[in-house]
């Protein structure tokens, strides 16, 4: 494959690197289907350029440059990042070809078609390869039932006030060793001794007292819904089963045992029916007398910044003077040499080798959702219906207009919609309704939506989204708890609201360093759209400094808070034009910096383009088309930025491109 254009997926993961790549079962087609679901992923992992070209290793790695803002001398990209500046030098192009570049085919694991004629056309990769000598190792029966210590844990670190939000990924069993961390984010200094121990006193608490009946069976039906629903967004779901299995295949254990979960599920019900202590051994053996153990701080520094960038200034600074005038004369040379081969087009031979598809290869069907609408109170709402095999999952979209709220309460929804479902109702307190929604349903979340209404620029679409999904038999309760959630609110908590505001302080300055090229796009789209404004209100950086003053004035401001949220929702419930979707089976009622730049436009004044412009394949053709080859050469390969993006909304008509 071309070096500059393979566009084969390969995840990393711990301990493993999973090439992965799909395409439609054509038969008609077998021969462009083998090439693009085997040979393409097995050529990219057993035959990569790397060892043959060091201009690679200068691209992908680290290189001298004279100039190093010479190419992007005018925006964010003459700032270096990628890695830790101290070490990603130490390493050359000689040292990692010694380290063994080549795939050892005895510790590959393959995931294929049972019975499938592909099976033969690995021959020619895997003739070579030796039986894997993998390590025996004892089986962790831990496993998601930690997931019942969540909350009793989650709600202590909250309640002590010790820190702002809690952090750690909870268990993590990708690798042999199973891993388990909790802890909390906003610390005050000298504080965080009283936050370990706080995990250990709450650990050995649940030990000696168990969990509640109701906590248990919340966290049982959790898993088992999530289990049987195999919901995998829009990550392949064949694909999400191998990486499940490669749990216990790379370490020498059947890898279709952790995709039979039915059988031991039903013997931990069995068990905890009569009575037995499952937990308490669990979390002695496995948290509290576990030795292997760490418990981090880590400290934020403003002068750190400064001491890495005059360390790394002496360093080039030695590194030129040992090169000499000749030397300096090869990096210039050398940098020139790669920014030609970077912009110099694939050759047809190169390009011949990659599999594509045509659009004759597609199927030109497109795949009608069936719909049928009614109206409800006298015209004042509509409820849509899909009929759709949902394996017995119901799932409804409630959507609230709010496009006519004041704009003072804006900045006020998105907390709004978190209070429904985390401080509870008139009828349980928080921690009693998160345990009724796991225990009765697979999840209800409220968000709000906003979208630019096509041909309507100063007439956006807003709604309050409550989605929520359950198993048929429990349609009823999913219905009741939307109902009770939005008509007996229990807003006037002024503790748990502070606590929110907090959490959602952390998430936001925590998103803005790892996903700041959204924050960006949303702030140019809110220069040219209604819609894009409200966004902005309600999820960019002027919401994030709304936050930040309404968590410094909330004590002398609550009453005047409460009043809005109460505002909010009545406006909500009593707005007419809400809309209820239902969809399911007719018989179911259902501290690195990181720099961010981002460009935008709106194509429908800018570039003339008509508001009903129904050209969806084409933008969806033309921004995948500059994603993976304009952008892809000039900002990730020439520029060694982390990325480039591209998206066009085709109601706003909002074009932007993101890094």
């Amino acid at each position: 494959m071309h070096r500059k254009r393979a566009s084969v997926g390969l995840r990393g993961l711990p301990a493993k690197r999973c090439p992965a790549a799909q395409a439609p079962n054509m038969p008609a087609k077998q021969a462009l289907t083998n090439t693009l679901c085997l040979n393409t992923p097995e050529d990219v992992v057993f035959h990569p350029l790397l060892p043959d070209d060091e201009r690679i290793f200068q691209q992908e790695g680290w290189r001298y440059s004279l100039t190093p803002e010479e190419l992007f001398r005018d925006n964010a990209y003459r700032f270096s990042s990628g890695g830790d500046p101290q070490h990603i030098p130490d390493l050359t192009f000689d040292a990692l070809l010694a380290s063994g570049t080549a795939t050892q085919l005895g510790d590959a694991r393959w995931a294929r078609p049972s019975e499938d004629e592909r099976l033969q056309l690995l021959g020619g990769y895997l003739d070579a390869a030796q039986p894997p000598a993998v390590a025996a190792s004892n089986r962790n029966d831990a496993g998601q039932q930690w997931t019942v210590a969540q909350q009793p844990l989650f709600k202590a670190l909250i309640d002590s006030g010790l820190g702002e939000d809690v952090i750690g990924g909870g268990l993590d069993v990708d690798l042999r060793q199973p891993l388990y961390s909790v802890g909390l984010k906003g610390v005050e200094p000298g504080r965080c001794a009283e936050v370990f121990d706080l995990i250990l006193t709450r650990l050995d608490e649940l030990r000696s007292s168990g969990f509640n009946a109701s906590t248990v069976e919340a966290a049982t039906n959790t898993i088992e819904f999530q289990l049987r629903e195999n919901n995998t967004g829009g990550f392949p779901c064949s694909l999400n089963q191998f990486l499940r299995a490669l749990r216990a295949w790379l370490y020498g254990r059947d890898p279709v045992e952790p995709l039979q979960w039915e059988g031991p599920l039903e013997e931990l019900k069995a068990a905890l029916a009569e009575g037995e202590d499952i937990f308490g051994p669990l979390i002695a053996e496995w948290l509290l007398d576990n030795r292997h153990r760490v418990a981090l701080e880590l400290r934020p520094d403003s002068g750190l910044g400064a001491e890495q960038a005059a360390e790394a200034a002496a360093r080039l600074q030695e590194a030129a003077e040992a090169m000499g005038e000749a030397g300096l004369a090869d990096v210039a040379q050398a940098a020139a040499d790669l920014q030609a081969w970077q912009v110099a087009p694939s050759s047809p031979e190169a390009l011949a080798t990659i599999p594509s598809l045509r659009v004759s290869d597609l199927d030109r069907n497109t795949i009608i959702i069936p719909t049928a609408a009614a109206p409800l109170l006298e015209g004042q709402a509509t409820r849509l219906d899909h009929s759709l095999d949902t394996n017995g999952i119901i799932y409804l979209d409630l959507a609230l207009d709010f496009a006519r709220l004041p704009p003072d309460l804006l900045p006020l929804v998105p907390l709004f919609c978190t209070c429904l479902t985390q401080m509870g109702t008139q009828r349980r307190s928080f921690v009693d309704l998160t345990e009724y929604l796991d225990r009765t349903t697979g999840g209800v979340t409220v968000s709000p939506l906003v979208s630019a209404h096509q041909g309507l620029e100063g007439d956006p679409r807003a709604y309050i989204m409550v989605r929520g999904k359950a198993v048929g038999a429990r349609a009823e309760d999913l219905l009741g708890v939307a109902s009770e959630l939005l008509l007996e609110p229990r807003l006037n908590n002024k503790g748990r609201f502070a606590q929110l505001v907090l959490q959602e302080k952390a998430g936001l300055e925590q998103r803005l360093v790892e996903k700041g090229n959204q924050f960006a796009s949303t702030r140019l789209e809110g220069q040219s759209t209604v819609a894009g404004w409200a966004s902005e209100m309600m999820g960019g950086i002027s919401y994030l400094q709304y936050i930040r003053g309404l968590a410094a004035g909330l004590a002398d401001e609550w009453p005047q808070v409460l009043q809005k949220l109460e505002a909010i929702r009545t406006y909500a419930i009593h707005h007419a034009g809400a809309l209820i979707n239902l969809t399911g089976a007719h018989r179911s009622a259902r501290s690195h910096m990181v720099s961010y730049t981002c460009k935008a436009a709106d194509l429908y004044q800018a570039a003339g383009l008509p508001y009903n412009f129904n050209g969806t394949g084409v933008w969806l053709v033309a921004t995948h088309y500059l994603a993976t080859t304009w952008l892809w050469d000039s900002i990730r390969v020439q520029g060694g930025a982390y990325g480039a993006f591209i998206t066009f909304d085709l109601t706003s008509g909002q074009l932007a491109y993101c890094s």
